[in-house]
């Protein structure tokens, strides 16, 4: 999906081979979060409608979906409580990339979806973003994980512990009212992605 040579009728057409992800990429396409209720009718017309940064994000959530399985025995949560931290994190990210620096704002939500696979290699960077040397990507994804925990989205029991970092809003230029406005806007569009996958 990075090369710039990319065929983009040859990668919907391999798209559409694998039938459950272009079943949960036209779903999330026609999603009332993305605004193109019944609009979107196959991949090719995905690539029209949504633009090709919308769908490798739609595809990076259907693919999500679809790589986690039924539970995460080791860790003592359902993988469907994963998911959905994982997709509230990813949607936070974007909305608060999208105030602070909106050329973030794809990769804050790819990095804001897998932001816990760490949690398999035992990788938590985005928990103390001041140790990041200046990374806004880590404090985005600080203030994700913060506002997932804190609006329901979140999937273990610490979650309600969750802090947000001092100096986390400084260096985001944010105050705490963004943080109210970001989370009412993470529990619409969860709820409306939830209603349509």
């Amino acid at each position: 999906m990075a090369d710039p040579d990319l065929d983009i009728k040859g990668v919907a057409s391999l798209i559409e081979t694998d039938q459950a992800i272009a079943i949960k990429v036209l779903k999330l396409a026609n999603s009332a979060y993305y605004g193109f209720s019944g609009k979107v009718s196959s991949i090719q017309n995905a690539f029209v409608v949504l633009g090709y940064k919308t769908l490798v994000q739609i595809l990076s959530i259907a693919s999500f979906s679809t790589f986690m399985g039924k539970n995460l025995p080791g860790y003592g949560f359902e993988s469907e409580d994963f998911r959905r931290h994982s997709l509230a994190v990813a949607l936070s990210s974007k909305v608060i990339a999208e105030k602070i620096d909106p050329s973030l704002a794809n990769e804050a939500h790819t990095a804001g979806l897998i932001h816990d696979i760490g949690k398999i290699i035992l990788d938590k960077y985005h928990h103390y973003p001041s140790s990041s040397q200046g990374d806004g990507l880590s404090y985005i994804l600080h203030l994700a994980d913060y506002i997932a925990a804190k609006s329901g989205g979140g999937y273990d029991s610490d979650d309600l512990l969750y802090q947000l970092e001092e100096g986390t809003l400084d260096y985001l230029d944010l105050r705490y009212e963004d943080v109210r406005i970001i989370m009412s806007e993470v529990i619409e569009a969860m709820a409306q992605l939830s209603d349509e996958s």
